[in-house]
């Protein structure tokens, strides 16, 4: 997370620990909730026997870390 949040903030230096939820946590857990309704920290048992398809954003923002250009 943290190597992800200072990318998308051109290389700033990020202090580990993390105290907090980063820049990049919030968009993957805003755009998630905005595909599938639930909020990453409150899947349950049920939701994990699910196949869920990653939509393009989500998927480059998850694997990428920022929505590629075309």
């Amino acid at each position: 997370m943290a190597i992800r949040d200072s990318e998308m903030r051109n290389g700033v230096k990020i202090d580990l620990p993390l105290k907090g939820i980063t820049t990049y946590e919030k968009i993957i857990h805003e755009e998630f909730a905005k595909v599938y309704g639930l909020d990453l920290l409150e899947l349950y048992p049920q939701h994990l026997k699910v196949k869920y398809t990653l939509p393009k954003r989500l998927g480059e923002l998850m694997y990428y870390g920022r929505v590629l250009q075309q």
